[in-house]
């Protein structure tokens, strides 16, 4: 049975790992990793959307050109 520190440590964990990702996986554009997940484009899907969004090429050209901004909302 989980005690309410061990629950707490879950969430903390939780909320710092969806910080790491990519807010367009609510919302994912055609060309994004994780709308074709195949054995080319996995390790990236893993690491730009489940992790260093902010290097993904894709991440980087619809957040600057505000196309991003209907799609997903911040946070």
């Amino acid at each position: 049975m989980a005690t309410t520190g061990t629950l707490l440590k879950a969430t903390d964990i939780i909320a710092e790992r969806a910080a790491l990702m990519c807010r367009f996986l609510k919302a994912p554009f055609p060309e994004c990793y994780c709308m074709n997940i195949s054995s080319k484009n996995i390790q990236k899907m893993l690491l730009f959307c489940a992790d260093d969004y902010a290097a993904c090429s894709i991440y980087r050209s619809k957040d600057a050109s505000g196309e991003g901004e209907q799609s997903a909302p911040r946070g």
